[in-house]
């Protein structure tokens, strides 16, 4: 038998933190910190676009002057869509007399 002190696996850790735990928490740190930076970074970029995606209250009346009578249907930033109605029927499609 060695005179020294026998020194098994469970006697060199147990009194220190395993070896490598330091460095997972500090990965797992970093990586929720990664993800809670881009979660906020979409956030914020979703509520600009949402923010400056509207039609002001002037595009809307120069749309209905524009289209008058017709109507108004949509409006964007970048169309004006008016109603159109005919009194006749340019639609339908004429049928062919028979001779």
């Amino acid at each position: 038998m060695p005179n020294g002190p026998i020194i098994t696996g469970v006697e060199m850790y147990s009194n220190t933190e395993e070896p490598g735990k330091k460095e997972d928490s500090l990965k797992n740190i970093g990586k929720s910190i990664t993800r809670v930076t881009i979660c906020i970074c979409i956030c914020v970029t979703i509520g600009l676009i949402f923010n400056s995606c509207g039609v002001s209250k002037e595009d809307i009346q120069e749309c209905k002057s524009a289209c008058g009578s017709r109507g108004m249907i949509s409006v964007s930033d970048w169309s004006c869509q008016c109603g159109w109605s005919s009194n006749t029927s340019n639609y339908v499609i004429p049928r062919k007399k028979n001779p």
